[in-house]
């Protein structure tokens, strides 16, 4: 599927965001990737914002609404067992206006929304520029945070009774 980005949000009604928000919340992945550059003494972080699901009409809505780019997973081995899935992503500077919208409709994964447009602010588009051990610190620690919210296994049963 072709990339396509609509960055101008204003006449994106609010229902969208309400509807996109449940989808991340369900479907949706937040995250932070550490890398280590050569360039810079500290690791530098990438925000991804993910939707994975296997019906393509979900994946032509997100590109109909949002815009975003679109990768095909044929699970090679299991064809015969699984269907094709889709994933849905923005990084960076084209997921914070998305999360931004989406954040008042989040519920289970408003954390990871706050966490990650945190850590956007801080790096304001420079990941490499040099920074103080404070806000290394600072950076790792947020980071640390949000790997704990999207901790996979069994978490957070015992609070549904």
């Amino acid at each position: 599927m072709k990339s396509t980005w609509n960055q101008d949000y204003s006449n994106t009604p609010e229902r969208v965001w309400a509807y996109l928000a449940g989808i991340i919340d369900g479907e949706g992945h937040i995250g932070l990737k550490k890398i280590m550059c050569k360039a810079s003494l500290n690791p530098t972080y990438f925000m991804s914002l993910t939707i994975t699901n296997t019906n393509p009409l979900l994946m032509a809505w997100l590109k109909d609404n949002i815009g975003g780019n679109v990768n095909i997973d044929h699970r090679k081995g299991n064809e015969h067992r699984h269907k094709p899935s889709l994933t849905w992503y923005a990084s960076a500077r084209k997921a914070v206006p998305i999360l931004e919208r989406c954040l008042p409709f989040l519920v289970v994964k408003a954390e990871q929304a706050k966490i990650v447009l945190a850590m956007q602010s801080l790096t304001k588009g420079k990941p490499y520029k040099a920074i103080s051990p404070e806000m290394a610190a600072r950076r790792e620690l947020m980071y640390l945070e949000l790997r704990a919210l999207n901790k996979r296994g069994p978490k957070g049963a015992e609070q549904i009774q």
